[in-house]
């Protein structure tokens, strides 16, 4: 029997988003989001990160369009915040893709644990460091996934594939976020 996915009640429950760094990968996941119609904030200290971020999403505009995606504005969701907490405060969903040093994936999910709803999804696009290691400092550690990109993200944007989550002896299991 065909599993049957209520897709507008899954990205109602997760309308509000925050994208933490923003580079390519950080950047894709923000074009993906938008365009499925998502609210995202985008916390990174680089000085330019508006102009990389815009111009990521023009060059997505063709990958989108091809995967019947909307492609046209999709800055109309969009804000950037440089505080971190005020970034995620009422975010349904957190996508962290920053670098892959595990103290600094430890203390920032330190810091965005008490100012995240409860039901907030927690994920990070790490690629080297499983969530059991990031969560080292969070009180509840099982809030936090994997959530990466299969492929090279210029590759992928748009695709919604992710939840790659690291499992005891290694194994993945993967699915569809979006």
């Amino acid at each position: 029997m065909p599993l049957t996915v209520d897709r507008a009640a899954i990205l109602g429950r997760y309308r509000n988003t925050c994208i933490i760094s923003a580079g390519v990968i950080g950047a894709s996941w923000t074009a993906l989001f938008l365009a499925h119609g998502l609210n995202v904030v985008v916390n990174d200290p680089q000085p330019d990160i508006e102009a990389t971020v815009r111009t990521m999403l023009t060059k997505s505009a063709p990958t989108l369009r091809a995967l019947g995606l909307p492609h046209d504005a999709l800055d109309k969701n969009l804000r950037f915040e440089p505080d971190l907490e005020r970034a995620v405060a009422g975010a349904d969903l957190i996508q962290e893709n920053g670098p892959e040093r595990p103290e600094w994936k430890q203390q920032l999910w330190a810091r965005i644990e008490p100012a995240v709803p409860k039901h907030a999804l927690l994920l990070s696009s790490s690629s080297a460091r499983p969530a059991s290691e990031q969560a080292a400092l969070m009180k509840d550690a099982s809030r936090l996934l994997v959530g990466h990109l299969q492929s090279a993200a210029s590759d992928t944007v748009g695709r919604g594939r992710a939840g790659r989550t690291n499992r005891p002896g290694g194994h993945r299991r993967r699915g569809r976020l979006l």
